[in-house]
């Protein structure tokens, strides 16, 4: 599946524009990769910059799993660093918005990352959905977000089942964390 396609079932909302599907931002605290699409690299302040194979940048990655889908303990540091190189390669022009890939500054060769092999952005994303913490995971921030408390184990684990049924599809989620 594609990059758009994974991120917008596991984070809602596909708009198009000129080019690939976008994702429009979920408005929810720690939970949304939307800009994975987009910006697989926000790679600093200045308004354009690139993260390069040679020196990569590994914020977004570390953001990725800590922040956005894992947490904590979910992942090496390895995984940080491979990560990383397989997300090299994107400009990301901050003031204009727009994206460019130069295929020269990217990975060449497949890395070990989260018990999987990743070249690419879309592999990432991929393999950071995959993992067995995701569900719980944002399962669990959406709870604590919407409903003020972190969910018990027993609830927990069927939130997580529901979301990992439905594709990682938002919405059946936040249904059943309401109802």
């Amino acid at each position: 599946a594609s990059i758009a396609s994974r991120s917008a079932r596991l984070y809602g909302v596909v708009r198009f524009a000129h080019g690939p599907p976008q994702l429009a931002p979920l408005r929810v605290p720690h939970v949304g990769v939307a800009q994975a699409a987009r910006a697989p690299v926000p790679s600093g302040n200045r308004a354009s910059e690139t993260s390069v194979v040679t020196a990569p940048n590994e914020n977004y990655s570390r953001e990725l799993m800590e922040l956005f889908c894992l947490g904590i303990g979910n992942y090496t540091e390895t995984d940080v660093k491979n990560g990383a190189k397989a997300l090299t390669g994107y400009d990301v022009n901050w003031e204009s918005g727009a994206v460019t890939f130069y295929p020269q500054y990217a990975l060449t060769s497949p890395v070990p990352y989260l018990g999987t092999s990743v070249q690419t952005a879309p592999q990432v994303v991929d393999a950071v959905v995959d993992h067995a913490a995701c569900a719980p995971w944002i399962a669990s921030k959406l709870y604590r977000f919407l409903v003020g408390v972190s969910p018990s184990a027993s609830r927990l684990d069927e939130l997580a089942a529901l979301f990992r049924n439905a594709d990682l599809e938002i919405r059946p989620l936040v249904e059943a964390i309401l109802r």
